[in-house]
């Protein structure tokens, strides 16, 4: 309406100025001279008269552009703009407002404050006093309560308002924003939770993709003895044992492009220098395109759990009083020497050895130097063996000699031989008792005298008690 009276008014002066020209031209010089003074008046008028014209034109549109603006950010963004008329208390809301909300703006209460339903009591006092405050205090206020929707939805909101007065100080009304927050607010918890996890008592450290470390918790610091800035900005090489080969790296890194995770057994070094056994999980991280950005490695000391381990296999395999393998773990020596036997056709021999005159020496002296004695018997054997061969306890005082890669038969006798000279050597026992002892063995050889376990097995020991009849303190070799 403004902009078409504007437009009229300018019109008419131009045809007035007109009009006055064409009287001019009509009724004389005289008149002309008064007529060209308020024509020049006139002129400048409808020069000015213009200029505010487009002015005001130019305002408008700026106006209605920022309107605009404001309107489609505060709609992209999702905030709701409200204002609150303390005279009338009456809440005014943008269609925002009513969306976040999840309110009808047709069907809610003349004062539009149907929303407050939606708050838990404790909400409620708090947006209250919070807006008593700011009315009395006149700051703003930033509070985040939540909502309860028709719908059955739970959100987070939050609400900021700042408080207008009119000319003459006198607070007339609130105005303010609010914004849904519930995807932040879980984003938050979700850290604080990673937060929490991350500072925990196992040892972790994220790399980029270009394995840099970025950061290390304390659990690792306590671990490896890096400070925090002495890991940070180097490669995880850094703590690397040097017992892996390359081969066992380009495993890992093959397992990590496909699989996006590897874990496993590695050795680690300390900053001390220190090597332990540590069980190693990688997990990478990867973007919405599913590139990889990260990489997120666990480390947990293994020390322990491989001794228990060590110890459990010791006790499964070996014989507790004198460290030699148990009957379970000479089993499966004797079933990959045959194999291999076989394979290569080549002789093993198989000794039982048993010992004379122990029990009386047990009774006389007691378990305790009885035992000492049959330590001392296993430290004989393996020193009258290669390496490669096996002695092992079977019985209280029996043994079994497992004899690998003969390449003659003979060679098994002569062992025997050196045995039995070994034996008969005197022990000294604790408290300076010297005693001494014989042995009776019996020996088989393959592939003459069984080509079974069981068969080797039988006919040494059918040998050994042959040897104890005919008067013990002797070998003998299996005869069919």
């Amino acid at each position: 309406m403004k902009v078409f009276l504007l437009r009229w008014r300018y019109w008419l002066l131009w045809v007035t100025a007109w009009a006055m020209l064409v009287g001019a031209w009509v009724w004389g010089k005289s008149w002309l001279q008064e007529a060209s003074s308020q024509l020049l008046a006139i002129v400048l008028l409808m020069g000015l008269s213009g200029f505010a014209l487009a002015n005001f034109q130019s305002h408008r549109a700026d106006r209605v552009i920022a309107a605009k603006r404001l309107k489609l950010a505060t709609e992209a963004s999702g905030v709701g703009i409200w204002e609150f008329d303390l005279i009338t208390k009456r809440y005014y809301w943008d269609p925002a407002m009513f969306a976040l909300f999840g309110l009808d703006p047709q069907a809610v209460g003349a004062r539009n404050d149907d929303w407050q339903k939606l708050l838990s009591n404790a909400d409620l006092k708090h947006m209250r006093a919070a807006t008593r405050a700011t009315i009395k205090n006149d700051q703003p206020f930033d509070i985040t309560f939540q909502v309860q929707r028709k719908d059955g939805t739970v959100r987070a909101m939050r609400n900021r308002a700042a408080l207008y007065a009119d000319d003459h100080g006198e607070p007339r009304r609130l105005i303010g924003t609010t914004e849904d927050v519930t995807l932040r607010k879980q984003q938050e918890a979700e850290l604080r939770v990673a937060a929490t996890a991350f500072e925990s008592h196992e040892s972790m450290m994220v790399t980029n993709a270009r394995f840099d470390i970025l950061r290390v918790n304390q659990a690792f610091c306590t671990l490896f003895g890096y400070a925090s800035d002495e890991a940070v900005g180097h490669n995880p090489r850094l703590l690397k044992s040097g017992r892996q080969n390359r081969e066992f790296y380009d495993v890992m890194w093959a397992e990590l492009q496909t699989r996006r995770a590897w874990h496993g057994e590695i050795w680690n070094c300390k900053k001390s220098g220190e090597e332990f056994p540590c069980w190693l999980s990688i997990t990478a991280v990867c973007d919405d395109n599913g590139a990889v950005t990260n990489y997120v490695a666990t480390h947990t000391d293994i020390t322990l759990r491989k001794a228990a381990e060590d110890e459990v296999k010791r006790l499964a395999f070996y014989d507790p009083l004198t460290n030699l393998p148990n009957r379970r773990l000479l089993a499966d020596r004797l079933q990959h020497a045959l194999a291999k036997a076989r394979r290569d056709s080549t002789h093993l021999a198989m000794l039982f050895v048993d010992l004379d005159k122990f029990k009386p020496i047990n009774d006389r002296h007691g378990h305790a130097a009885g035992d000492v004695l049959l330590q001392a018997v296993s430290l004989r054997l393996r020193a009258c063996v290669r390496e490669s061969d096996t002695v092992a306890r079977v019985g209280g005082d029996e043994f079994v000699v497992l004899l690998n890669t003969l390449a003659v038969p003979e060679h098994a006798v002569a062992v025997a031989a050196k045995i039995h000279a070994a034996l008969r050597r005197s022990f000294m026992l604790p408290g300076g008792v010297e005693v001494t002892i014989s042995s009776s063995t019996g020996v088989a050889i393959y592939p003459e005298h069984g080509r079974t376990e069981a068969e080797l097995s039988q006919h040494a020991d059918m040998a050994m008690y042959s040897a104890k009849a005919a008067g013990r303190d002797q070998f003998l070799v299996f005869e069919p």
